[in-house]
């Protein structure tokens, strides 16, 4: 049960999607929908917040994500939570200020590669990857195994681009997220969310 005596409300954790975080000395709880509940295995000195804007938590053995539909919180299946982090922050073109690949945000571990959905609110471990050759250059744009990949939203598994990574790059001063390597022009299309080959109208 609840230790009276320790119990109190965690300040600190955010009260993110109307949920607000207690501990005592042995657990952490949360109050969600008018209702206590216990964290099973928590451990309150490590528990801690994801920056603002993820519905995301953990402590050093779980990490944890809120189920806005069903109101629960959830642990991440497979997580390392020691290692757990994000990839890294929105990437921007320096030259035209755009986001290359908008709406991604990406998280990993030592053995897995992790998508923090905006749109379903919801995390996803990205399947057939070996985080550990996985060398991002653009923001959900990586190098694979000596090709290029593209990740988004709605991919269940990276995209190959093209299989020339050695010439692959962005182009100066584009204000369309335009790449190329060296035989053709790619594009990301915020529409259908993928990056594709520019076809070239030679009329």
């Amino acid at each position: 049960g609840v230790d009276l005596a320790s119990f109190k409300q965690m300040y600190d954790i955010g009260s993110n999607y109307e949920i607000e975080f207690y501990r005592d000395r042995n657990h952490v709880y949360y109050v969600s929908d008018k209702n206590l509940y216990e964290i099973i295995g928590s451990d309150p000195p490590t528990f801690s917040q994801f920056p603002a804007g993820y519905a995301g938590y953990k402590d050093r053995k779980y990490v944890y994500y809120y189920d806005a539909k069903n109101k629960v919180l959830r642990t991440l299946p497979g997580a390392d939570a020691p290692s757990f982090k994000r990839q890294l922050l929105s990437y921007a073109n320096v030259d035209s200020g755009i986001t290359l690949v908008p709406g991604l945000d990406l998280w990993k571990d030592k053995n897995s590669l992790y998508l923090f959905d905006f749109k379903n609110s919801e995390w996803r471990r990205i399947k057939n990857l070996d985080v550990s050759k996985a060398a991002f250059i653009f923001d959900g744009i990586m190098k694979y195994k000596s090709k290029i990949f593209y990740i988004n939203s709605s991919t269940p598994e990276p995209v190959k681009v093209t299989d020339d990574a050695a010439h692959f790059k962005v182009v100066p001063h584009s204000a369309n997220a335009l790449y190329s390597d060296s035989k053709n022009i790619y594009t990301y299309s915020p529409k259908e969310s993928v990056v594709r080959k520019l076809a070239v109208d030679k009329s």
